[in-house]
C-alpha cells in the first residue's frame, strides 16, 4: 500500500525535530558555559538562588534527555515512514502524553490540545491504519 501523505507529512516532521532535539542536546554540552552564564544573568534578581553544580546537573539532565527524545523521535520517523505496526502505537503513546502535557498546561496548551487531537484523528483513520496494519 502506498504511504499517506499525512503519514509522510508527520514522518518529515519528526525527523526534522528529533534531529533538531538532539542539536539542541548537544549546544547544551558543548556550551554550557555560556549557558551557565546566561542563565545566572536572568535569575540574578530571584530570591532563591541555584548553586552552580545545581545548574550543571540541570543542563546535565536537560542535554540528555533533548539528545534521547530526538532519537526517539528520528525512529519514530523512521517506523512511520517504513509503516511500521510498532511506530503507530509508540506516536499513539506520545501523542497521549503529549495531550496530558497540553491538558496541564491550559489555558496556554489550548493549540496544543487541538494540533495532538487533529493529529490523533488522522492516525485513527481507516487509510492510515491500514497502512500500519492496526
Amino acid at each position: 500500500m502506498e504511504r499517506p501523505m499525512g503519514v509522510t507529512l508527520l514522518a518529515i516532521l519528526n525527523a526534522v525535530f528529533g534531529m533538531l532535539f538532539v542539536l539542541a542536546g548537544l549546544s547544551f554540552f558543548m556550551y554550557k558555559p555560556i549557558y551557565v552564564e546566561l542563565i545566572r544573568t536572568r535569575m540574578a534578581h530571584m530570591p532563591m538562588p541555584i548553586s552552580e553544580k545545581e545548574l550543571l546537573a540541570f543542563l546535565n539532565v536537560f542535554a540528555i534527555s533533548s539528545i534521547i527524545g530526538g532519537i526517539i523521535g528520528i525512529l519514530v520517523a523512521f517506523g512511520l515512514w517504513m509503516g511500521f505496526r510498532w511506530a503507530w502505537w509508540v506516536y499513539m503513546v506520545l501523542l497521549g502524553l503529549n495531550l496530558i502535557s497540553a491538558f496541564l498546561s491550559l489555558p496556554q496548551g489550548i493549540i496544543g490540545i487541538a494540533i495532538v487531537l487533529i493529529i490523533m484523528f488522522y492516525m485513527t483513520r481507516p487509510h492510515v491504519r491500514r497502512y500500519f496494519n492496526v
